[in-house]
C-alpha cells in the first residue's frame, strides 16, 4: 500500500469503529412509561416492564427492555436495532462493507504480485507476508460478503416500510390466510372495530379470466336469491389472496427511507438519527379492505382450527393449496409458528413470555 492508501484505509477503519460505538451504545429507544393506548390499537402489556406497549414495539429477552420499533437483536453489536439506532446500525455496515472491499483489493492485488512470482526462488519471498495473504484474503472475503448480504436485507426491508419481524408477520399471515381459524379471528376483529360484519373482498390482482368468473358467479347469485347464506359465501374469501392485506407503515419508497434513516443529507454523520417519537407512526390505508390495527388477526380470542377432510382437499383442486393445509403451520399460534427458514420470534430476540394480548381498545 503507499501513503495515499493507507491513509483511505485508516479512514475507513476510523468511521468502522465510530459507527460500532454508536451502534452499540446508543439506545434503540423505550416505550414512555405513561403510555396510552390510542383507539383501535392492540392493547399489548408487557409482563416484565408492566406497561402497554405502543405498536411494532417488543420485549427483548436479551436486553430485557421493551424495544420500540424492534428489529431484531443484533449479537454483533450486543444490543436491538430499533428505532433510536437503525441509521447507526447501517451506517455500521455500510462502512465494514467499505473497509472490508478496500482491504479485499488490496489483499488480491498482493496475491496477484506473489503469483506473477511463483517461478523466484523461495529466498526472494516475504513468507510472513504472504502467509498473511493466505489467510487474511478468504476470512475478509467471508465478511464482506456476510456483512453485504445482511445490509441488503436490511435495505430492502428499509424501503418497504417494515421490520425484519414485520416481514416475519406478512410471512405468517401468508401462510395462514387460507384457513377457517385465520378468518374466524379477522371477521372477529373487524366486528370489534366496525361494529358490523366484514363485507365482502375482492382481490387488486385479479386476472380477466378471475375477473368475468366474478362477474358471472355475482349475476347467479342475483338470480337465485333464495340460496342459503352458505352458499353465497364461506368463511375463506373465496377471491382475496395474501397479496390483498395492506401494510399500513408502507408509505412508499422515499418516506420509508426517511422514516427510517432520517435526512439523506445528514446521513453521513454519526450522530444522525431518525424522525418521529418511535411510538407514534403515519399510516397507509388506502385500498385496505379490512381497516385494522396491524397485524389483522391480533387479540386475545382465538378459534378452534379444522382439519379438511381428504374429500374437501381433493375439491380445492390446486396443488400448492392442498400443500398449504397439511402444512401445520397453518394453524399455529403466532408465538409457535416458524418461517421456512425455521425463525421464529424468539429468533429475533423477542421475549414471546413477555407479551399478553389484551384485545383491541374500544
Amino acid at each position: 500500500m503507499d501513503k495515499a492508501a493507507q491513509l483511505w484505509y485508516q479512514g475507513y477503519v476510523t468511521m468502522v469503529w465510530i459507527s460500532y460505538i454508536f451502534a452499540n451504545y446508543k439506545s434503540p429507544g423505550n416505550p414512555p412509561s405513561d403510555y396510552v393506548v390510542p383507539l383501535h390499537h392492540w392493547q399489548k402489556w408487557c409482563n416484565k416492564c408492566k406497561l402497554y406497549k405502543p405498536e411494532r414495539a417488543h420485549h427483548c429477552r436479551k436486553c430485557n427492555s421493551c424495544i420500540l420499533k424492534m428489529d431484531h437483536h443484533c449479537p454483533w453489536t450486543n444490543n436491538c436495532v430499533g428505532y433510536g439506532n437503525m441509521p447507526h446500525f447501517i451506517r455500521f455496515l455500510v462502512w465494514i462493507i467499505f473497509a472490508t472491499g478496500f482491504t479485499g483489493y488490496h489483499l488480491v492485488k498482493q496475491a496477484v504480485v506473489f503469483y506473477e512470482a511463483r517461478n523466484l526462488p523461495a529466498y526472494l519471498i516475504n513468507k510472513a507476508e504472504l502467509s498473511a495473504v493466505i489467510a487474511l484474503l478468504p476470512l475478509d472475503f467471508f465478511v464482506f460478503v456476510a456483512v453485504l448480504l445482511l445490509f441488503v436485507r436490511c435495505v430492502i426491508h428499509i424501503v418497504s416500510g417494515n421490520t425484519q419481524i414485520e416481514e416475519w408477520e406478512r410471512e405468517r399471515l401468508a401462510s395462514q390466510c387460507h384457513t377457517e381459524r385465520f378468518w374466524m379471528k379477522i371477521r372477529n376483529n373487524h366486528k370489534l372495530v366496525h361494529n358490523k360484519e366484514l363485507p365482502k373482498l375482492t382481490s387488486w390482482n385479479l386476472t380477466a379470466v378471475q375477473y368475468r368468473n366474478l362477474e358471472e358467479e355475482e349475476t347467479t347469485e342475483e338470480r337465485n336469491s333464495s340460496s342459503t347464506d352458505e352458499e353465497n359465501e364461506s368463511l375463506v374469501p373465496k377471491l382475496f389472496t395474501a397479496d390483498d392485506f395492506i401494510f399500513p407503515y408502507d408509505l412508499g419508497m422515499f418516506r420509508n427511507i426517511y422514516n427510517n434513516l432520517g435526512n439523506p443529507l445528514l446521513w453521513i454523520l454519526p450522530w444522525s438519527g431518525p424522525p418521529g417519537s418511535g411510538y407514534e407512526f403515519e399510516t397507509n390505508t388506502d385500498g385496505d379492505q379490512l381497516n385494522l390495527p396491524w397485524p389483522p388477526d391480533g387479540g386475545n380470542v382465538d378459534f378452534p382450527s379444522r382439519k379438511l377432510s381428504d374429500e374437501e382437499l381433493r375439491q380445492l383442486g390446486n396443488v400448492s393449496l392442498i400443500k398449504k393445509h397439511l402444512d401445520p403451520r397453518g394453524t399455529m399460534k403466532r408465538e409457535a409458528w416458524t418461517n421456512d427458514e425455521g425463525e421464529g420470534l424468539t429468533d429475533y430476540g423477542v421475549d414471546v413470555s413477555a407479551e399478553e394480548e389484551k384485545g383491541i381498545k374500544l
